[in-house]
């Protein structure tokens, strides 16, 4: 005799065809339904997200989302460095053509990149003074003029929301008045 249902649990249909005399049809149905409704069957036309939401917590899918999210972090520090550089040569030549101030755009590049890690409060202070020191930044902020370190981040801080938004008028005030440098200082 043959079995109702077969090892997975998907049922006989032969089995439930040929005993349509002995078992009832909602006894069939039943088999049918209830193997259709079983939760851990996958979906036959499952969406890939819907595949990937439920494989997410898997142990086998760990280790490629960690690589992922290594991949993610690498990517975002290029391309952070990418626009650094774009920004500092855009307005370099804005300075240059505009203002007839002609700064190396691979020295203030180096200025914004200090004003944003002086920025992170992560920072130990040692490492924070060592980035107000640098030669590169005060070749073209002298930094060295200001008093103190909080007079120095404020102003690293100023250069660097005039450059983001582009605004050369507020970016030469604040390289100029701020370092006590006269319009030929450049």
């Amino acid at each position: 005799m043959e079995a109702e249902v077969f090892s997975d649990g998907s049922p006989n249909r032969n089995r439930v065809a040929q005993s349509g005399r002995e078992m009832s049809m909602a006894m069939a149905s039943r088999l049918v339904t209830e193997y259709e409704s079983r939760e851990s069957r996958v979906d036959a036309k499952a969406s890939f997200a819907h595949l990937w939401l439920s494989e997410r917590d898997k142990p086998w899918r760990q280790k490629a989302l960690e690589e992922q999210d290594e991949d993610e972090q690498s990517f975002k520090i290029v391309l952070a460095e990418s626009r650094l550089k774009s920004q500092a040569q855009q307005v370099c030549i804005g300075l240059k053509r505009h203002f007839g101030i002609n700064i190396d755009w691979s020295a203030f590049r180096q200025v914004l990149s200090s004003a944003a890690q002086v920025s992170d409060v992560s920072l130990p202070p040692g490492k924070r003074h060592a980035l107000l020191i640098d030669q590169t930044v005060n070749s073209v902020v002298n930094l060295s003029a200001l008093p103190d370190d909080a007079a120095k981040i404020k102003l690293l801080h100023e250069i660097a929301e005039a450059t983001k938004q582009f605004n050369l008028a507020r970016l030469v005030e604040a390289l100029q008045v701020r370092t006590g440098r006269g319009e030929s200082g450049f």
